[in-house]
């Protein structure tokens, strides 16, 4: 009776271990658990809510929109060598930086009136 109990013991602790590393593997793999990132600020590891779809698209408008905007304020014709980087911090709000001529620009990007605007934090350094 006691190496029964010791038995049913050891195989619900196994199976308990296996649960828990089955749920550490698919959280991970299914992009986490969803954090708030309203706070985070260059984050690469928040989810936003979004397919990977969806946050390329938001990537690429926001992206032409940033080379745009510091083209603009260098007065250069070549986009091409403006370097971004964007990290979503929701739907409606990044972290971007970019690059241009040994110059860099950085700050927050929101979304609000059915455009993307800069926030008053976005300046060259």
């Amino acid at each position: 009776m006691h190496r029964r109990k010791i038995k049913i013991i050891l195989i619900v602790g196994v199976i308990l271990i296996g649960l828990m590393l089955f749920s550490t593997i698919f959280i991970s793999l299914s992009g986490g658990l969803g954090e708030d990132c309203s706070s985070c600020v260059n984050c690469t590891d928040c989810y936003i809510g979004i397919n990977s779809t969806e946050e390329a698209k938001l990537f690429d408008q926001l992206d032409g929109i940033v080379k745009n905007y510091v083209a603009e304020k260098e007065n250069i014709t070549d986009q091409s060598m403006i370097l971004t980087s964007i990290k979503f911090k929701s739907k409606e709000e990044a972290f971007v930086s970019a690059t241009v001529n040994n110059k860099s620009w950085g700050g927050t990007w929101k979304y609000f009136d059915n455009q993307w605007n800069p926030g008053e934090d976005f300046k060259s350094s």
